[in-house]
């Protein structure tokens, strides 16, 4: 773990993957999107799961959470990506 320091604000970078497990598993919450750092991404994703904190954040959260079982993983969202991967291929081809 790291942090940079920059004229407007510190960033704490983590690198060991059992520190990043126990923040995103347990302390999710703590980790708080600050606006220095998601406030460009506000304007392209608006106020949804990537850019919000607390309450709104659960909120979104527990609906996306249905749209990520191992089921619709396996069964939809795995074709999907392999047809979008394709026609990506195919655009870097022409």
């Amino acid at each position: 773990m790291f942090a940079l320091t920059i004229p407007t604000r510190t960033q704490i970078y983590v690198t060991d993957p059992k520190i990043a497990d126990l923040v995103f598993r347990e302390k999710f919450s703590d980790a708080i999107k600050g606006d220095a750092a998601f406030g460009a991404l506000k304007v392209l994703l608006g106020d949804g799961i990537f850019t919000v904190n607390g309450q709104s954040w659960k909120k979104h959260r527990s609906i996306a959470s249905h749209m990520f079982t191992v089921r619709s993983l396996r069964d939809y969202m795995f074709q999907v990506f392999v047809t979008t991967t394709d026609e990506l291929l195919n655009k870097f081809d022409e």
